[in-house]
């Protein structure tokens, strides 16, 4: 109960303050029903084994202490499984995985004050009746949420039998990546392309895993053969990515024609704004650099509420930038 009704909840609503691109209304109908699995699953496997432990333990007299490491060593497991299970369902790196699974352990600390006060009522039939009638249709939802999941798993799955349809290894490839999992998705994306050179998709996304590992040369191999097939590909973010694979070369005349060529397509995606300031603070052009990081920064201001969490971080980097004491003396200048 202390699982299902405080801990998910709250584990829930960190991930959502987190930077997770979803409100917490919308993290709890989609994903409540696969995080409470993955949660009961982990608590099941991490406390089992010490308790077992401690009932083979008792006739040779455990000790408090004894006692009290067998259960901090099943907490541990519990929270290094659930931070597995954050970076499996929401993408979340592991390090902040670990921190969010701590901080909402703190729920279980008010679980014995709240059921002790509740419990009277919270098990009457006619309670439960009326609040299963209530909150049918949400309880419904996460069901559904939850075999949408498993089923399309098993789809795409079921779909890589058919030796010639590239899209089902592509959608699972995607699948991969959100979960950081980028050996399987690279694998996925290659298998695409081997059946369709064609599958510009996947030569996108082989060479974005690429720029993130730092395998530039790669990355642009990726890049150029995209181009090819179509130079204004999502939205023209190919020329975006191939701007910031450049600026990690450290090949900064290029990223910024690329960048350039971005920014005239689309003049307010902050991601690109960011990437282009930080090429002209390289070239040491610092009041076009200060120009194009105040843009970024008004881009992300004047963005809806739900693109906003999307988008934060550029923000934050820009506002850093700006702090530049070069950037500001060249400004007082």
């Amino acid at each position: 109960m202390g699982m299902a009704i405080l801990y998910i909840p709250v584990l829930i609503l960190l991930v959502s303050m987190s930077g997770v691109n979803a409100s917490f209304s919308v993290l709890l109908r989609r994903d409540y029903g696969p995080l409470l699995t993955c949660g009961l699953m982990a608590w099941a496997a991490s406390h089992l084994p010490f308790t077992l432990a401690g009932f083979a333990l008792e006739p040779l007299g455990l000790s408090e202490k004894t006692a009290l490491g067998l259960w901090a060593a099943g907490a541990i497991c519990f929270g290094l499984l659930m931070a597995l299970g954050l970076r499996m369902l929401f993408g979340l790196k592991y390090s902040k995985g670990l921190v969010l699974v701590a901080v909402a352990a703190l729920s279980f600390s008010v679980q014995a004050k709240l059921f002790a006060s509740v419990s009277p009522f919270l098990f009457s039939p006619f309670l439960l009746f009326y609040g299963f009638m209530m909150f049918r249709g949400d309880i419904g939802d996460i069901g559904f949420s939850l075999r949408q999941r498993q089923g399309f798993r098993r789809s795409m799955e079921a779909a890589t039998i058919n030796p010639k349809d590239a899209s089902a290894h592509y959608q699972l490839g995607l699948i991969y990546q959100y979960r950081h999992q980028h050996a399987e998705a690279i694998s996925r994306f290659e298998k695409a392309v081997q059946i369709a050179h064609d599958e510009t998709d996947a030569h996108f996304q082989l060479g974005r895993i690429a720029r993130e590992q730092g395998r530039l040369q790669d990355a642009i191999n990726y890049f150029s053969t995209v181009l090819e097939q179509d130079e204004k590909h999502s939205h023209s973010e190919i020329w975006r990515e191939i701007g910031a694979t450049y600026l990690a070369a450290s090949m900064f005349a290029d990223a910024k024609d690329a960048l350039t060529k971005f920014i005239d397509r689309r003049p307010y995606d902050p991601e690109g704004l960011y990437y282009l300031g930080k090429t002209l603070e390289q070239l040491e052009q610092r009041d076009e650099a200060r120009e194009v990081f105040g843009r970024c920064v008004e881009a992300v201001k004047t963005m809806p509420s739900y693109r906003y969490r999307e988008h934060r971080k550029w923000d934050k980097l820009a506002r850093e930038r700006l702090k530049n004491p070069q950037i500001t003396q060249t400004q007082s200048a």
